[in-house]
């Protein structure tokens, strides 16, 4: 006959006295999802190469006609598009038309901006461009650019595997860097 060993679980500690188990491990189990199988890419249909030019050049500001690049890749099991100007890279996704990332380094040589106004532009920003629900993890101001850490929260619950990183430049208030890879 087979015998639970006396060390403690985690369901003897919960008790369910705020609810049945059932309602319990609703809340619960969302937070081990995996961001992979959220539906913010389910059923978007795909973009052309074109037309991901055309997102990184109203993302950017760069001209259409100046972007290179625009081949399709895979990059940890998203079909993107990678577009370069200079220095500048931005990586929209194939299905849907979302920025995946943004490398736009930018000379930040004085500080104009403070570190809120820098938080309300990264959270603008992501909202311009569809991520909503979301929650400030981490910050950190450098002596020109601040870096912010987002993820989404559902129903109460972060899904920390899903997180976003975006920095401002302080000098210009754009945003230098937006990683959205883990999130999408």
């Amino acid at each position: 006959i087979y015998r639970r060993p006396d060390a403690p679980y985690f369901e003897d500690e919960l008790g369910f006295f705020n609810g049945t188990e059932n309602e319990i491990f609703e809340i619960i189990t969302p937070a081990s999802a995996n961001a992979r199988e959220s539906v913010f890419l389910e059923g978007r249909e795909s973009v052309s190469a074109d037309e991901a030019k055309s997102a990184a050049s109203e993302i950017t500001g760069i001209s259409y006609a100046l972007w290179r690049g625009g081949e399709s890749e895979n990059d940890n099991g998203i079909e993107i598009y990678t577009l370069t100007n200079g220095d500048t890279e931005v990586d929209i996704c194939k299905p849907g038309g979302f920025i995946y990332r943004i490398i736009t380094p930018q000379p930040c040589d004085s500080t104009v901006y403070g570190i809120n106004d820098a938080r309300k532009k990264a959270v603008d920003f992501m909202k311009i461009h569809g991520f909503e629900n979301m929650v400030e993890i981490d910050s950190k101001k450098n002596m020109f650019t601040a870096e912010f850490v987002f993820v989404p929260q559902i129903n109460g619950i972060m899904l920390l595997t899903a997180r976003i990183e975006i920095d401002i430049c302080l000098a210009s208030g754009t945003v230098t860097y937006f990683d959205a890879s883990e999130y999408i």
